[in-house]
């Protein structure tokens, strides 16, 4: 699954992230409302594993998820991060996971017996997952969905991605067809909660969503509290070479919980960074991101005045946790602060168990 640098971390970011800006592309406008008949579940066929990751939309604290009792009553109607009402007439059977985000979200929920396909993963986590078959693949950018595939599987709840991450026609054709289909989309940390929280309630686990948002959060302070009184140096991310964190980003957000100063790209849509900005923002930390070696990094024309490569402060980084928005990204966070801070303590919290 190797292809060129940017462009491979380009679509590692679709596929994580969501954000599809990194390829010209623009929010989706918010999808119609739509209430959609009752189907018959039918009996689970895909195997079974674990996992941790989702996604979603709204900014400041997380809205809690309702009791056992309220999460588990089907019919329910849920309002997805594209603002459209979705009826989901009985607890799915048989999901497909369109993010691998969301993949991970499930399995880490307990549900992961219950995805019959998901989205091409290169980086795939858990590894049980290799055996749901993918009905989403990226090539060259563009994301393609088996549709038929989907509904040859007999889905009872499509979870989707949005801001691009699944076209919105193949959004619309598979509602067309009756089947359920959730879109959610995580701009920032409020939202990765929030998500996990809305998948949970569609998928009847509301009580272990809203545990795994809580030990996350509690996660997420204890990191931001250790590096609180230090500096915050500044940091060059590196997405690919000449690409960094845009303005307002999901990844720039990190970088400053994990106690950074981002070096961004001046745009909230563009992610390509010239080589002469990031002199002139002359990086106290290098985080190699797409795994450049740290040796011919260095040697780049203009680096040897940078800051982080006089200071021997350039290094490589495995980003899969940092920027995919599920129960893995406080592991991410931690990972990040060690990365900024190798002189402070960062609390180690326990990873959440792929299967309760």
């Amino acid at each position: 699954m190797d292809a060129p640098r940017p462009l491979a971390r380009a679509r590692h970011l679709i596929a994580t992230l969501g954000v599809a800006v990194l390829l010209g592309a623009c929010s989706a406008a918010p999808a119609a409302t739509t209430t959609l008949a009752p189907t018959t579940p039918l009996p689970s066929s895909a195997p079974t594993a674990p996992a941790a990751s989702a996604t979603a939309a709204p900014t400041g604290s997380p809205t809690p998820a309702p009791t056992a009792t309220t999460a588990a009553a089907f019919p329910q109607t849920l309002t997805d991060d594209e603002g459209t009402q979705v009826t989901i007439a009985a607890q799915p059977t048989r999901i497909v996971s369109l993010m691998p985000a969301v993949t991970e979200t499930l399995f880490a929920l307990g549900v992961g017996d219950k995805i019959v396909g998901k989205a091409q993963d290169i980086s795939l986590y858990p590894p049980q997952a290799s055996a749901v078959p993918d009905v989403e693949k990226f090539n060259n950018g563009a994301v393609s969905v088996d549709v038929e595939k989907i509904v040859a599987s007999k889905a009872d709840l499509v979870i989707a991605g949005g801001d691009y991450g699944t076209p919105a026609d193949t959004v619309a054709q598979l509602r067309s067809l009756g089947i359920p289909v959730l879109v959610v989309y995580a701009p920032n940390v409020a939202g990765v909660m929030s998500d996990i929280n809305l998948i949970g309630r569609a998928v009847g686990e509301a009580d272990a969503a809203t545990a795994m948002a809580t030990r996350m959060q509690a996660a997420f302070g204890a990191v931001e509290a250790a590096v609180k009184s230090a500096p915050a140096p500044r940091v060059y991310y590196e997405i690919g070479e000449g690409y960094a964190p845009a303005d307002n980003s999901f990844l720039a957000e990190m970088i400053t919980d994990a106690g950074g100063t981002p070096i961004t790209t001046g745009s909230t849509t563009k992610w390509d960074l010239s080589a002469e900005k990031l002199i002139k923002a002359d990086p106290q930390v290098v985080l190699l991101a797409d795994f450049s070696k740290v040796a011919d990094a260095v040697k780049r024309p203009g680096w040897s005045t940078l800051t982080a490569v006089k200071n021997n402060a350039v290094a490589p980084i495995d980003d899969t946790m940092i920027s995919r928005p599920g129960p893995r990204l406080f592991l991410g966070l931690e990972l990040l602060a060690a990365a900024i801070h190798p002189d402070l303590a960062i609390p180690q919290a326990s990873p959440i168990p792929a299967v309760p």
